[in-house]
């Protein structure tokens, strides 16, 4: 090999190493964009997770309290309930919190709508 194929087969090197190189940082960019990615759903997968274990406690706990409160209002305190009326009571409880809960939200909304006004 002569002094001059050296260096161009060394120049030829450098430009194939310095491309896979390029390719390489790129691959490595790109492979971080899709692990940052991945960890912002894992982490709202595990917040979503946490949120359903609370609900289903708190439900788990209300079914206890219930099944106690069924036997207390149904034998001795109020004897004149029944079981039905027991249910529609907490039929009516549970809608009027879903109506307290849509008043709050809306109360919510004016205080920020009216707040925002104000700014400008």
């Amino acid at each position: 090999m002569s002094c001059r194929s050296f260096f161009w087969f060394k120049a030829g090197s450098q430009s194939a190493l310095k491309s896979r190189i390029a390719e390489l940082e790129t691959a490595q960019t790109s492979s971080t964009t899709d692990v940052d990615r991945l960890r912002a759903r894992v982490d709202g997968v595990e917040r979503e997770k946490r949120d359903l274990v609370g609900v289903i406690s708190r439900l788990k706990q209300e079914n206890e309290s219930r099944d106690g409160m069924d036997d207390v209002l149904c034998s001795n305190s109020s004897p004149n309930l029944t079981l039905e009326e027991i249910q529609t009571l907490r039929s009516n409880l549970k809608e009027a919190r879903q109506d307290y809960q849509s008043l709050e939200s809306q109360l919510r909304e004016l205080r920020s709508a009216e707040t925002s006004t104000k700014v400008m």
